[in-house]
């Protein structure tokens, strides 16, 4: 009986109570863990100036996305706070202090707890300049400049600091290093500037300067001439020729200063009828031809200038002689002949030798232009070009051609011949006293050299001259 008893009280040790909770044995409850940091890199050094970026992660199993993220400088304290995005979290251009940091990363869910790593980062001082000096202080292209340093540079932190030397001509880096500078390397007027940085182990500081002006080279003197050397007096311009340029040492541009006198008087301060000089290659290098006859004696001094300084001068001279004219001739009911582009060819007699610088037509009235060109002749028909002029338009009055070169002509006959682009309207003043005759020659044949074609019989007069000095 017994034995049976204690049977049924072992088999109900197995049975559950009602009243007992149910055990969950396949999911355990799960303790909060840590948040993960990790820094990107080990030690850091930044220069003064420069923007900061330091990355890592941040990482959470439970609250991935509430995590509260902060930087933590032992010099500064908190320089940065965010929240990790997808697990990256970074501290952008903080505002750490010049020195050597321990910079915390600290990342606290929201049950506070927290986790941390740790990395060294060091904002570098930058070296300070010295103090210098360029000798010699008013150089010439002759000197060799140097730099004098009269107090070194040095580092706030005691780092060792070298010197870096960069030389600039007229704002331009210039592939020169130390502190020296050769002479040849200079050229006057030119500005020289040298920059003095002290460097240290990451990067240079703000330099010291010191810039001088290398002495200016006046201007030699230019190779002056008068042309032409013998002026037709009140007929013919005079130009002072710059022939040979002034030398310049320095290689600047160099303008001309140009002065006039006739007869040893100042031209035209001291002419109270001058019309003054026209400018043609320089300022005021040119005497118009109606002022050519004040003197005699001519001359003009030219002076050389840089822009800065002004060389000696030199002195040309020239003549104003009388001129003859030869030719004169007249023209009445012959309009039938004044065809455009067409070449009339007027024999005209020289009596005493000289030189061929001009020749001129008179016309009651004008319009187009006039080329003209003068030839010998040995035969009664052109011959040899020996001159010509360009097209110039033509007016009503005295039209004065310039023929380029002058031509040595001796006693004897030439040919002036002359054509229009145009001839509405075109008259010739009458005043007749030399005979001349013409021939008719296609302007766009142009100026024979020598002329082939033949010549009429004489049938026409025509006002025309050469001036001949």
């Amino acid at each position: 009986m017994m034995l049976n008893l204690l049977a049924l009280l072992a088999c109900a040790k197995d049975v559950p109570s009602d009243s007992d909770p149910p055990i969950d044995t396949d999911d355990p409850v799960e303790e909060d863990q840590l948040p993960i940091v990790f820094i990107e890199g080990n030690n850091f050094e930044f220069e003064e100036l420069a923007a900061i970026q330091i990355s890592g992660t941040a990482t959470d199993r439970q609250t991935p996305g509430e995590l509260n993220i902060e930087w933590i400088s032992d010099l500064d304290g908190l320089v940065g706070s965010s929240s990790p995005v997808a697990g990256f979290v970074s501290l952008r251009d903080p505002d750490l202090s010049v020195g050597a940091h321990v910079l915390t990363l600290r990342a606290t869910d929201p049950d506070g707890n927290s986790s941390e790593a740790q990395v060294q980062v060091r904002r570098n001082a930058r070296p300070l300049p010295p103090t210098i000096a360029l000798t010699p202080e008013y150089p010439t292209d002759k000197d060799t400049l140097r730099v004098e340093i009269l107090e070194p540079g040095s580092d706030p932190e005691g780092d060792e600091v070298e010197l870096e030397y960069t030389w600039f001509r007229d704002d331009e880096v210039q592939p020169f290093r130390g502190d020296e500078l050769p002479a040849t390397a200079t050229v006057g007027a030119e500005i020289w500037r040298v920059h003095v940085a002290s460097v240290d182990s990451l990067e240079a500081g703000e330099p010291a300067v010191a810039s001088v002006v290398i002495a200016n080279n006046a201007p030699g003197t230019p190779g002056v001439v008068l042309s032409p050397e013998l002026v037709a007096s009140g007929a013919e311009p005079l130009q002072c020729v710059v022939e040979t340029n002034a030398p310049d040492p320095d290689g600047q541009t160099l303008s001309y200063r140009v002065a006039w006198t006739v007869d040893g008087r100042s031209y035209p301060m001291d002419f109270s009828g001058a019309g003054g000089p026209e400018t043609q290659d320089w300022p005021e290098d040119t005497v118009p031809a109606q002022d050519t006859a004040l003197g005699e004696i001519w001359s003009c001094e030219v002076w050389a200038s840089d822009g800065l300084d002004e060389g000696p001068g030199s002195t040309a001279y020239g003549s104003a002689v009388p001129y003859e004219s030869y030719g004169l001739t007249t023209i009445q009911d012959h309009s039938d002949l004044l065809q455009a582009s067409v070449v009339i060819s007027v024999p005209m007699r020289v009596k005493v030798a000289g030189t061929l610088f001009a020749a001129e037509i008179h016309t009651l009235t004008g319009n187009g232009d006039v080329r003209m060109a003068v030839y010998s002749t040995d035969t009664g028909r052109p011959m040899e070009l020996l001159a010509k002029s360009e097209a110039q338009p033509l007016v009503g009055g005295v039209n004065t051609v310039l023929m380029g070169e002058n031509v040595a002509l001796e006693e004897g006959w030439y040919f002036l011949c002359f054509t229009f682009s145009e001839t509405e309207e075109l008259s010739f003043k009458q005043n007749a006293y030399l005979d001349s005759g013409y021939i008719n020659r296609d302007y766009s044949l142009g100026w024979e050299d020598p002329w082939t074609s033949k010549i009429g019989d004489l049938e026409a007069l025509f006002n025309a001259w050469i001036l001949v000095k």
